[in-house]
């Protein structure tokens, strides 16, 4: 466990929802199969990546494959609504 918690150990500064690389996935579920494979519970090993169980599940395809990170590919919207109480430009 301790290999799988040196690669997702979080530096001073970086936040959640950073992307996650194709191998890194890899080498993380790879971790995590093995441990649970060893008898820990499944969210006891999430809980020590620091990784939710959710997101464990997101990373595999309903084939068991690990799946690339769509949010790059992901429609982006826009909200243009002004808020309600906010002062307009020039006013």
């Amino acid at each position: 466990m301790k290999k799988a918690r040196s690669l997702v150990r979080r530096r001073p500064g970086q936040q959640r929802g950073r992307l996650t690389p194709l191998d890194e996935r890899a080498r993380l579920l790879e971790l995590f199969d093995e441990a649970v494979a060893g008898g820990a519970a499944r969210y006891k090993v999430a809980e020590l990546v620091d990784i939710s169980e959710r997101t464990l599940k997101r990373w595999r395809s309903s084939d068991g494959r690990v799946t690339e990170d769509r949010r790059p590919d992901a429609e982006r919207v826009e909200n243009r609504r002004p808020i309600a109480g906010a002062s307009s430009p020039g006013g």
